[in-house]
């Protein structure tokens, strides 16, 4: 799921410096221009999650079964580089019951 997710993040702004910047008069009074710079974001975005079909996912889906399978992803400790540190702090946790959690951070 966390693949979908940064290639459909289409933001929300529109103004032409980014984020973070206040949009000028005109553009706040141009109900118009909202509207269609609006639609074009929520356009770009839906082509992007189309491209998501059920076969789609389940082949990415597949690929990281496969990775996960592999004897080394565990033995070498590829797993590292997957899984993010509040997933081990809390999976320690279940078997240490007095794991110090905010030393771990």
């Amino acid at each position: 799921m966390g693949k979908m997710r940064f290639p459909t993040d289409f933001g929300t702004t529109w103004i032409e410096k980014g984020s973070g910047t206040l949009p000028t008069t005109d553009e706040l009074e141009n109900n118009d221009l909202c509207r269609e710079k609006a639609l074009e974001k929520l356009k770009s975005a839906k082509i992007k999650t189309d491209l998501w079909t059920e076969s789609e996912f389940d082949k990415t889906l597949n690929s990281y079964y496969s990775q996960f399978s592999e004897k080394n992803f565990y033995e070498n400790g590829e797993y590292l580089a997957w899984f993010q540190g509040k997933d081990f702090a809390k999976t320690i946790g279940l078997f240490l019951n007095e794991f110090p959690m905010n030393d771990y951070y």
